[in-house]
């Protein structure tokens, strides 16, 4: 299964039931930067119709709080504890969507369809006119100015550096 909003993210105890109880599955981390993250938390809360839950944040100290508990959790209750699991960059992909089905084919021991991909790495609809997903790198540029990125990047960049490592094969 797959969830772009993982609510077991965010509490601890969901995340140690898991890795107890489903240690054998396969787990697929999409990371996507704090900057592009954290104005999507503040985007989609903005909105004319805001998502409820742990998503919507009234300012952007709680949407980067939010983001660090999330990364920390599933760094330090699910990571290092099951053995097949995979972090991908969402940014590193969006323009390779067939790399992406490469590596995860290879994670998975078998082979992944690449015909409803585009150059984008977005995927589109059998008939090839709809975009199911925007790409939405750099974003956080039209929300943030720039002592607010440089706040967030302060905040954020330990642990930012942290998953960087885990993703190029260190722990």
């Amino acid at each position: 299964f797959g969830d772009k909003h993982p609510h077991y993210c965010i509490h601890k105890p969901l995340l140690r039931h898991l890795r107890k109880n489903y240690a054998h599955f396969y787990y697929l981390i999409c990371y996507r930067a704090p900057l592009d993250t954290i104005a999507s938390f503040i985007r989609k809360s903005r909105a004319k119709d805001p998502q409820p839950g742990f998503w919507f944040c009234n300012s952007i100290h709680e949407a980067t709080n939010k983001w660090i508990q999330t990364i920390r959790n599933w760094t330090q209750e699910l990571y290092h504890h099951v053995p097949n699991i995979k972090i991908i960059k969402y940014e590193d992909y969006c323009y390779d969507g067939e790399k992406l089905i490469g590596e995860l084919s290879d994670f998975l021991g078998g082979k992944l369809d690449t015909l409803n991909t585009d150059t984008l790495g977005t995927f589109r609809s059998p008939a090839g006119s709809e975009i199911y997903y925007p790409v939405n790198v750099g974003a956080h540029k039209d929300i943030f100015g720039p002592k607010q990125i440089r706040t967030i990047r302060k905040r954020t960049s330990g642990l930012h550096e942290r998953v960087m490592k885990m993703i190029h094969g260190g722990s």
